[in-house]
């Protein structure tokens, strides 16, 4: 950046040509600040003292990755992923906060890893790196032949992932190549090999979902897919009224899809069509809904009206089994967890908001602008805040109404 810098002032810049630069030099974060263990100290502390107004408590803490300039973190199952911008796969024990192992990526990862009972799957640059759950040891690696066009889900058996040149997804299933032996030990390699691809109308770019034997998707030709998950052949298929950008989201046997038709269709993921409900949002859904054991929280987005205003964009909470309105609030993004009597949702700005889940009354708001990663939660009560400098808190429920 000095070099940059130094270049602008060399060719007689404008003033105003520099200023861009000097604001460049002030944004540019370095991938790792060598802190001292007193310096990772007080910095804890301070992010600590700042949560102690939460109704929460301490489940774990960890600076570990303190210095870390995190790029991404996402949470699956019992695992908490974080990236870095030195490109390590840090994979956390979310129940307890401890480091199960760290796995080193030449380049960034393009969509979030895929899990399954046994494997992580990464994917960086086309290159898929298939590693043990435990341990992070590699089993294979492989390069696609094609370019990825949504985030992969898998199962022990296949590997799912959608091309981004090309309206398909295709099934991986790993394979022995030149099996061979010497003194009883195993001279082969191990890596992946196309099984089969299904042909959609257009791409898919949302994150399919495996479920037991059968693989959901959805595709921009306004069709969601549920199809034999070793054989590719369709189960059933479903057409909504537009496209279908947001991921689908499955929840106790039942799958919802929300649309740019604006709606949020509900159908049993067993018989597929008709939906058992269908929601009017009023504005287009452009992400994945997540759910309690109660309600649905969807969010449709703001919608020009005839003189070209826009109103706000709304977070939706709909009862789970008739698919009316129970609330709505809004300006809110997503859920980010779900207790007992509370509903935790973010709003824009980054605002934790508390709400009573049945009717929507708002009880706090906390402003969480340390915490560049807030990550929903649909498994159980606890709240995960990741720090872009690597500081990870994770807090519970201890009173079901901490307000009352």
């Amino acid at each position: 950046m000095r070099r940059f810098s130094e270049r602008c002032v060399a060719l007689g810049a404008i003033p105003l040509v520099l200023l861009v630069c000097a604001g460049c030099q002030q944004e540019v974060q370095p991938d790792y600040l060598p802190w001292t263990e007193g310096e990772k100290t007080e910095n804890f502390q301070q992010l600590s003292l700042k949560l102690d107004r939460l109704p929460l408590y301490r489940k774990w803490d960890s600076h570990i990755l303190a210095g870390e300039l995190i790029r991404r973190a996402f949470l699956k199952e019992d695992m908490l992923f974080i990236e870095t911008s030195r490109n390590k796969i840090v994979l956390l024990d979310r129940n307890l906060g401890v480091v199960r192992w760290i796995y080193n990526l030449d380049y960034p990862l393009k969509y979030p890893p895929a899990v399954s009972k046994e494997y992580v799957y990464l994917v960086s640059r086309e290159l898929v790196h298939c590693i043990w759950r435990k341990g992070g040891d590699v089993k294979w690696k492989k390069m696609l032949p094609f370019v990825q066009g949504s985030p992969a889900c898998a199962n022990d058996f296949y590997l799912y992932i959608a091309a981004g040149d090309l309206p398909r997804l295709y099934a991986f299933k790993e394979s022995v190549q030149n099996p061979k032996t010497s003194g009883g030990e195993f001279l082969g390699s191990l890596e992946a090999i196309e099984e089969w691809f299904f042909s959609t109308g257009d791409l898919v770019r949302a994150t399919p979902i495996v479920e037991e034997n059968v693989l959901y998707f959805t595709s921009l030709d306004r069709k969601a897919y549920a199809v034999d998950s070793t054989k590719g052949k369709p189960t059933w298929i479903y057409e909504t009224g537009k496209q279908i950008i947001a991921p689908p989201y499955i929840r106790k046997g039942v799958m919802y899809i929300g649309g740019l038709d604006y709606n949020l269709h509900a159908l049993n993921r067993f018989a597929g069509p008709p939906p058992v409900w269908l929601f009017p949002a009023g504005g287009p859904i452009e992400t994945e809904p997540a759910a309690d054991d109660d309600q649905v929280y969807v969010r449709a987005e703001e919608v020009l009206d005839e003189y070209g205003l826009a109103g706000n964009a709304v977070l939706y909470a709909v009862d789970i089994k008739t698919g009316q309105k129970a609330w709505d609030f809004e300006k809110g993004l997503r859920m980010v967890f779900s207790g007992k009597d509370l509903v935790y949702i973010l709003r824009e700005g980054n605002v934790l908001v508390v709400l009573e889940k049945k009717t929507g009354r708002r009880r706090a708001e906390f402003p969480l602008p340390d915490f560049q990663f807030v990550l929903t939660n649909d498994q159980d009560d606890v709240l995960y805040l990741v720090n872009r400098r690597g500081f990870l808190f994770a807090l519970q429920e201890s009173n079901p109404n901490p307000f009352k």
